[in-house]
């Protein structure tokens, strides 16, 4: 399984995403394409952290995912207000393919099956 969060910068996407590594067991990467896909065919789950924030770089996590025959969870975090991510995951949406948008209180059951 493939985890890409994305979000600009100063959103706690690092935080989020390392807490969510941490809760998994999966490999944290900042970025790396070939090196996610490597770690997804061993069977790993990976955590991906970058800003995402283009078409491109979207469709590249779509295609490492696809490349390595697993799904692909896309996380995207929007800043409203000033808050801290380590204590409030209200904040993260998530949305994979055919997953309807849901609050962080439900991804890491949801991502565990």
């Amino acid at each position: 399984m493939l985890i890409a969060f994305g979000g600009l910068p100063g959103t706690g996407k690092t935080a989020v995403a390392q807490t969510l590594a941490r809760k998994l067991a999966a490999v944290y990467l900042l970025a790396g394409y070939a090196v996610a896909k490597d770690n997804l065919c061993l069977g790993l789950t990976v955590v991906a952290d970058s800003v995402n924030s283009l078409h491109v770089t979207r469709s590249a996590w779509r295609s490492v995912a696809l490349e390595a025959g697993v799904r692909i969870f896309e996380i995207e975090l929007i800043a409203g207000r000033r808050f801290d991510c380590r204590s409030c995951f209200g904040c993260l949406r998530v949305q994979g393919e055919g997953v309807p948008r849901q609050r962080m209180g439900v991804v890491v059951r949801m991502v565990r099956g």
